[in-house]
């Protein structure tokens, strides 16, 4: 009896022959409506779980949900998701006016990771060098392959095959190294024009302290410092170069920012083994001072030059270096500048050697690196 009611309830209201429905009241705690069936008109009434039907009414109720339906089949497996930061470059993704547009992952001088969401048509503009970056080389990318290229200046070639330092030297033989103050100017633009380099600190068992020689003997494993000699905002000339005809010698002052990157074991008296920490962008100058003699031997005018090694280390703060450990090292922080200056002096002399050993080249240019 109870079914046949809901059922020509339900009728009247789909269909709209006999009666109409009204709803005054939600469901009770347990998800169920209840109503009222005119016995007459069949017009449904929705009523609050405690009211009562009158008399020509009849008592209906229903529920507001209904059975679980059976299980939908799985959906098809979906593509992997990237793996790494660097597998992000090239995806898909929604730019800000809703447009679609193409992750670039780009990695900075410094090792630091931005992204960007450009058009499709910004991959090489987000990975393509500047023109000057580069010593006498031009960087074509490929949008289509995303690849660069890396073409030389007609004359010039990469001697090392590393396109990071530029085409370096000269298809023709090198020419006297040049010392007048024109010429120099052009040597304050070699000498710095290098990567960010890793530079491995060398035990010294003899030094005072003794330098990543924690068991009186040199250490198998050695610690880097980076030395960024780049120009950043702000920053003033990365070399100077003061030629001296008469003594064949190029004064030099390069300035570089240098920072360890994990602690340096120096073994200090009565505490024992510290780590020595350097970070010159900490003070308020960001830049260590490099000075050095450059200069061309008598038997060498065309050079390789020679450099004056190690090399003059000024311009570090008290605020750029620190030991770490215990109690001991915390506190016996008073000689670390001194000790700090002396491990750089040594760690960076090999590769300032590398970067100002230059031969003559042909004008405009006076100076390239030497082949090997």
């Amino acid at each position: 009896m109870r079914n046949s009611l809901v059922a020509a309830a339900l009728s009247a209201v789909v269909f709209g022959t006999v009666g109409y429905a009204t709803a005054t009241t939600g469901p009770d705690s347990g998800g169920t409506f209840h109503g009222c069936v005119n016995k007459y008109s069949g017009a449904l009434r929705v009523v609050a779980p405690d009211k009562a039907c009158r008399r020509s009414e009849n008592p209906v109720s229903w529920n507001q949900t209904g059975p679980t339906g059976p299980k939908g089949d799985d959906g098809a497996t979906g593509a992997p998701g990237p793996a790494s930061i660097d597998a992000l470059d090239g995806s898909t993704c929604t730019r800000a006016d809703g447009s679609t547009g193409t992750v670039a992952v780009v990695v900075g001088a410094d090792d630091a990771i931005s992204m960007t969401c450009g058009t499709h048509s910004t991959w090489c503009a987000t990975h393509t060098p500047p023109d000057d970056v580069y010593l006498h080389e031009e960087v074509i990318c490929d949008e289509a392959t995303r690849t660069l290229t890396y073409i030389c200046d007609d004359g010039w070639r990469d001697a090392n095959d590393d396109h990071a330092d530029g085409c370096e030297a000269t298809v023709d033989p090198p020419t006297a190294v040049p010392l007048t103050n024109v010429a120099a100017q052009y040597l304050t633009l070699l000498v710095p024009d290098r990567p960010v380099s890793d530079v491995a600190v060398l035990p010294d068992c003899d030094a005072s302290p003794p330098v990543e020689c924690t068991t009186g003997v040199p250490d198998e494993d050695h610690v880097t410092l980076r030395v960024d000699s780049t120009e950043h905002a702000g920053d003033r000339p990365r070399a100077e170069a003061i030629p001296n005809a008469a003594d064949k010698t190029f004064a030099v002052t390069q300035r570089v920012r240098v920072s360890t990157n994990d602690p340096i074991p120096v073994t200090m008296p009565v505490v024992g083994t510290c780590g020595l920490v350097v970070d010159s962008t900490r003070g308020n100058d960001p830049d260590v001072r490099l000075t050095y003699a450059d200069t061309v031997a008598p038997d060498r005018p065309n050079g390789p030059t020679v450099v004056s090694s190690p090399p003059t280390v000024s311009g570090l703060e008290s605020a750029d270096v620190e030991l770490t450990g215990g109690f001991g090292c915390i506190v016996g922080n008073a000689p670390v500048l001194a000790t700090a200056t002396s491990v750089l002096a040594d760690a960076v002399a090999t590769w300032v050697v590398q970067g100002a050993t230059v031969c003559g080249a042909p004008e405009p240019v006076y100076y390239q690196r030497c082949s090997p």
